[in-house]
């Protein structure tokens, strides 16, 4: 099984044992944030939490990325390493509604950065394409936000949290690459033994 560089998170691997941030517990976190463009900053988590896309594919979306369907938001987001694109479809749901709102009233402004408050003006390069610098901003906002609800939380949790939520629902190998915008097996096999552990969780259960 490929490294996890993530301590606690290989931690969680190790014991078979996930910490799955569920809806309600997302809406605590929800409440605490706080900031002085709060519409952006809640739109902004909201995504993390659904799309389990990388921050900087986040904050790479201009509001031309995005296009409201009937029940679900369309998102074009560009794979970080290596410029492809992915289209993640997120369902319209008591909380999604609130994100949903915010690109209809921010529609007008289509050829910017939808969150430029929590952009970095530091860029590199990676692969060839040139990438801004998620720095301590928004690593400081997302802790910050977190401390306020009692949770330890990065902005990569979300990340890892909507594919590990995947994998013990059922999502298959090219389902959980999709969504990460992998291409290769490699850096899903991690998820894989997350499933593969509650099951074995599950079966000893069975026993008793």
């Amino acid at each position: 099984m490929p490294a996890v560089k993530c301590e606690v998170y290989r931690k969680f691997l190790e014991e078979g044992i996930i910490e799955i941030l569920d809806k309600d517990k997302f809406k605590e976190f929800l409440d605490a944030v706080q900031h002085q463009y709060i519409d952006h900053a809640r739109a902004l988590v909201i995504l993390l939490y659904y799309t389990g896309r990388r921050p900087s594919e986040v904050l790479e979306l201009t509001h031309k990325d995005v296009r409201l369907l009937k029940n679900y938001i369309e998102i074009q987001f560009k794979t970080k390493k290596d410029g492809r694109g992915t289209i993640i479809q997120v369902p319209k749901d008591e909380i999604t509604s609130e994100l949903w709102e915010f690109f209809e009233k921010h529609v007008g402004y289509p050829d910017g950065y939808v969150f430029w408050m929590f952009r970095s003006s530091k860029r590199k390069i990676v692969n060839g394409k040139e990438y801004h610098e998620v720095t301590a901003k928004l690593w400081y906002w997302i802790k910050k936000w977190g401390e306020r609800a009692g949770m330890d939380l990065t902005a990569y949790f979300f990340r890892h949290n909507r594919l590990s939520d995947l994998a013990m629902k059922g999502a298959d190998l090219y389902d959980l690459m999709f969504v990460k915008g992998a291409k290769d097996i490699k850096s899903v096999m991690p998820y894989l033994h997350i499933s593969e552990n509650r099951a074995k969780k599950i079966a000893r259960l069975m026993k008793k």
